[in-house]
């Protein structure tokens, strides 16, 4: 029994770190680049549209454990776009 329990509980945990790494993947993309945020693991990926070709992989955040959503930002030089926003527990952006 004990030994059912504990295949159950870490089978469990495997795939609640499945599902959390999956979710964690954000991206924004314009005519150029494509940018992905994997913020539990505080990385980050750039990819140039044209080539295809990712050029920076594995880019590192300040922190790891954030949430990342996808926002909507307004810039005096580049204008209206998308942009990521990656929330922390300790109230940090």
């Amino acid at each position: 029994m004990l030994k059912t329990l504990s295949i159950i509980v870490l089978s469990s945990f495997m795939l609640a770190g499945v599902v959390l790494r999956a979710q964690a993947a954000v991206s924004v993309e314009n005519n150029l680049y494509a940018v992905a945020i994997a913020s539990a693991e505080g990385t980050f990926a750039v990819r140039s549209k044209a080539t295809g070709k990712t050029f920076l992989a594995g880019g590192k955040l300040t922190s790891t454990g954030g949430t990342a959503k996808v926002v909507e930002e307004a810039d005096k030089t580049f204008g209206n776009g998308k942009a990521i926003e990656i929330a922390y527990a300790n109230g940090n952006r």
